[in-house]
């Protein structure tokens, strides 16, 4: 098996001055010789290609090249990023404040999906959109709604469900309803849905009401 040569390095002792005697360097060369072999065999590097990759393969144990760059769960090939594990997800994040942009039309080929977070009922509840664009609570209070994160660009939903007793109000700090459409629906278990857009000037609040 050709492993890389790092543990049997050749000595220059005998070859770092003029007056060392070749003979007595014959071992060192015949190592550094044998180290470049195993080297050249470790890497199986015929006939290289612009922007091709080494890869390790382990059924080998060598170094060839690729247009796919394989990591442990992630192929990118040409222009296709390929989850490799069966049920992966994909992940990508920025880091600190930075964001991710599309620099072009995104095109969802299939559905999507956004995260839907569960609020506690309380007489006052804020809401941090940064957790989920969807926010249910169920009302066991007359509630006042807050929001934080909600900056230009962004929408928020929230999923009001009266409870079995019903005739819970609610107010909120922050949206603005036309004409004052911003009265719950006050049967027992109904189901109401708020949506507030920021449009960088303005916050704009609508009631959809009785879903239920």
């Amino acid at each position: 098996m050709t492993t890389w040569p790092s543990a049997s390095k050749a000595s220059t002792s005998n070859l770092d001055s003029g007056s060392d005697k070749p003979r007595l360097a014959r071992a060192d060369i015949k190592q550094n010789v044998d180290n470049v072999n195993d080297i050249i065999d470790m890497f199986n590097i015929d006939s290289p290609l612009d922007k091709q990759y080494l890869a390790y393969d382990g059924a080998t144990q060598k170094f060839q090249l690729s247009q796919s760059l394989n990591t442990q769960g992630i192929q990118i090939d040409d222009n296709n990023i390929i989850a490799t594990r069966s049920n992966d997800d994909i992940n990508i994040s920025a880091s600190g404040s930075g964001e991710i942009n599309t620099q072009s039309l995104l095109n969802l080929e299939t559905t999507y999906r956004e995260k839907v977070n569960t609020l506690t009922s309380s007489s006052s509840i804020s809401v941090d959109c940064n957790l989920a664009s969807i926010h249910t609570v169920t009302l066991g209070h007359n509630t006042a709604f807050s929001f934080s994160n909600l900056e230009a660009g962004k929408s928020v939903t929230l999923v009001i469900k009266q409870d079995a007793t019903g005739s819970r109000t609610a107010t909120f700090s922050t949206a603005v309803f036309p004409f004052g459409q911003k009265t719950l629906s006050t049967n027992p278990n109904t189901v109401d849905m708020v949506v507030i857009f920021n449009d960088g000037i303005r916050l704009m609040g609508t009631l959809a009401k009785a879903f239920s």
